[in-house]
């Protein structure tokens, strides 16, 4: 029970930095939010997961997230909940074992923030059907015409930019970790499952 009061107080400050800097990020015409939100996400998520040791944490806290979310912004966070969702998803099946070890929690981060580049695809592909491509293939045409460019070379661009964010997400894992080693070792912050064992005797 104490390791879910954890995480339920965890997802609840997840949620308000959802609510309030997503809700506010929405209103920007500012590109890649959704890798910043992504990568402050990583505090929360990691976090739970690193400290409560729990298979199926990461999709418990996204519960809650998903719950808070929708009934404080309604409609307008769609979007954002899928995002929520998929990325959740995404680092649940990563950390599968009882005992992640640190190069899948590197791996986790890396891919969750390269997702963000391809999620507007993905949530417009599932919603709009497949004619939504073939708006995108326009749209792409169309800067290729645009900058006087070949496909090739923006082809490199994005895939440039996906190294990027794959690390952005691993660097942030890697912190995060840091991080999180540190407290732990320093009595900030007690392991929860040692908690729970100390309990038991």
């Amino acid at each position: 029970m104490r390791r879910f009061v954890f995480l339920s107080l965890l997802s609840t400050a997840w949620a308000v930095l959802e609510i309030q800097l997503g809700t506010f990020l929405q209103t920007l015409t500012l590109p890649f939010k959704g890798a910043v939100m992504t990568l402050l996400s990583l505090i929360f998520i990691f976090a739970g997961r690193y400290y409560s040791h729990i298979r199926g944490s990461v999709l418990y806290m996204a519960a809650v997230v998903v719950f808070l979310k929708f009934s404080f912004s309604g409609g307008i966070a769609f979007y954002p909940i899928l995002a929520i969702i998929f990325e959740s998803m995404i680092i649940e099946l990563t950390l599968w074992s009882s005992k992640p070890r640190r190069l899948s929690y590197i791996l986790a981060g890396a891919i969750s923030v390269g997702y963000t580049l391809f999620h507007p695809a993905v949530t417009h592909g599932l919603l709009a059907g497949k004619n939504v491509f073939i708006v995108y293939a326009d749209i792409f045409y169309s800067v290729i015409r645009f900058f006087n460019t070949s496909v090739s070379w923006l082809i490199f661009g994005f895939a440039i930019l996906l190294v990027v964010h794959l690390f952005a997400g691993a660097m942030a894992a890697w912190i995060i970790l840091r991080t999180l080693d540190g407290f732990q070792k320093s009595g900030i912050v007690v392991n929860v499952q040692t908690v729970k064992n100390y309990e038991k005797k």
